[in-house]
């Protein structure tokens, strides 16, 4: 990976979302990274993946830098998925995979890129196609009007957004996450079906309090 790159983890929009609601939130990736090297990072990506408890909600935000980085060339097809070949449809589709099972009681949500120029464009079918795959909620960032703002498109630092505009971000996040969840109820609304009722527990709880 590029050493110029430096992380900020604590002012990433998944940490500020995190914070605000008051949840443990984990980074999974980098700057600069690509769905190709996700899978073989040994720090975060697929190793921090495979290291961690199971999360109830994975939001994944990858492209900007395999569209930038890699190209058309590297965008391959919706058959990809399915045979694991080494082109972003097939990359992002064994993402999915390793999260399903590490975690197969968690909910998944995929983002497009907030880019529009005709590369992003290209990407942001890939990965609407990729979600349409695996029938899960893909929300388009362009959706909400921040992500067209002057505020998002003109206020960034060497091309990264500022902590103002992460906070705004998790803001954005946060509304496009919740209009899914409305979306989509009956994909969320399943969480808790197969896990084991804890409402005696709370019932001896109230109980005893009353006491």
């Amino acid at each position: 990976l590029d050493s110029n790159y430096v992380d900020h983890y604590n002012m990433s929009w998944g940490q500020i979302l995190g914070r605000k609601n008051g949840v443990k939130a984990i980074n999974f990736s980098r700057g600069g990274q690509t769905t190709r090297g996700w899978l073989s990072d040994t720090e975060r990506g697929l190793e921090l993946l495979n290291k961690t408890d199971a999360q109830d909600l994975y939001i994944i935000a990858l492209g900007i830098n395999d569209y930038q980085k890699l190209g058309e060339s590297y965008l391959g097809s919706d058959a990809d998925i399915d045979s694991g070949a080494d082109t972003y449809y097939g990359n992002y589709g064994k993402i999915i995979k390793a999260i399903q099972t590490k975690a197969p009681m968690a909910k998944i949500v995929i983002a497009t890129l907030a880019q529009t120029d005709s590369m992003a464009v290209k990407y942001n079918s890939a990965i609407q196609n990729i979600a349409k795959h695996f029938n899960l909620p893909c929300v388009t960032l362009t959706d909400d009007p921040f992500f067209t703002s002057d505020f998002y498109l003109n206020h960034m630092h060497g091309g990264h957004p500022t902590g103002t505009v992460y906070a705004e971000m998790a803001n954005a996040y946060e509304r496009l996450i919740s209009q899914a969840m409305v979306d989509h109820l009956d994909y969320f609304e399943s969480y808790e079906k197969d896990l084991a009722t804890d409402n005696a527990e709370d019932l001896s709880r109230i109980a005893s309090t009353e006491k």
